[in-house]
């Protein structure tokens, strides 16, 4: 938050380098390779820096609320972002920064998103979950949508052939990972879960009830 980016040398603590360029605070999951580190600012643009120096190597867009920046390859970089309130899917070019592609999502996405295989799975903020196929091109095409009472408010987890996530008014859903397709009744889990994770007993849910308390329950997968 004070708007600058550091790295630090994991033995002994000290800064090896920091980069006052980047110039917005921000929330945004970084994705890193052997050599990139890329990022978006919160009300700024993504960019690429070199990891070695910390310079920036390119930029993209302008007044993007970034979410998170995930390499679905070594050449392509994805990346979740609101652009004025409205979510925005971009597949960039790794090394260059050049678009390739961009997908409309209406909401923002601001929960990572779960990438397995070809398949892109988002939850966004008018309670939706929707799974895109990626193909050889690096197009995303939408295989399936799903409306749910209000905005997804956790990840989206994989457990075998079912996905497991959590909605702002408190409820748990589970879905058919192929279809969509609802696979038990809702369950009340809390008061804004945030939180969960797969277990072989079940569901761990972590909800915020308010600022300063968090509370955790596990739900059996039935």
């Amino acid at each position: 938050f004070n708007q600058h980016m550091y790295a630090v040398d994991k033995i002994s603590g000290e800064i090896v380098w920091e980069n006052p360029d980047n110039l917005k605070h921000s929330k945004c999951t970084m994705a890193i390779n052997a050599k990139y580190i890329y990022r978006c600012n919160s009300d700024g643009f993504v960019f690429c820096m070199d990891k070695a120096s910390g310079e920036i190597v390119w930029r993209f867009g302008d007044n993007l609320y970034g979410g998170n920046c995930i390499l679905v390859s070594e050449n392509v970089l994805f990346v979740t972002a609101a652009v004025k309130g409205f979510g925005k899917l971009y597949m960039l070019n790794a090394f260059t920064g050049e678009l390739i592609s961009v997908v409309d999502m209406e909401m923002g996405c601001t929960r990572r998103p779960l990438i397995t295989g070809n398949l892109i799975y988002l939850g966004n903020g008018l309670g939706e979950v929707k799974c895109y196929e990626l193909s050889e091109e690096y197009t995303l095409t939408e295989k399936y949508s799903y409306k749910f009472d209000s905005s997804v408010t956790t990840q989206i987890t994989l457990d075998g052939d079912f996905l497991w996530f959590a909605t702002e008014k408190g409820y748990l859903y589970c879905l058919d990972k192929g279809t969509g397709e609802e696979q038990m009744k809702k369950k009340k889990v809390g008061a804004v879960p945030r939180w969960l994770s797969i277990h072989e007993g079940g569901v761990l849910v972590g909800s915020v009830k308010s600022f300063a308390q968090i509370c955790f329950g596990i739900w059996q997968k039935s």
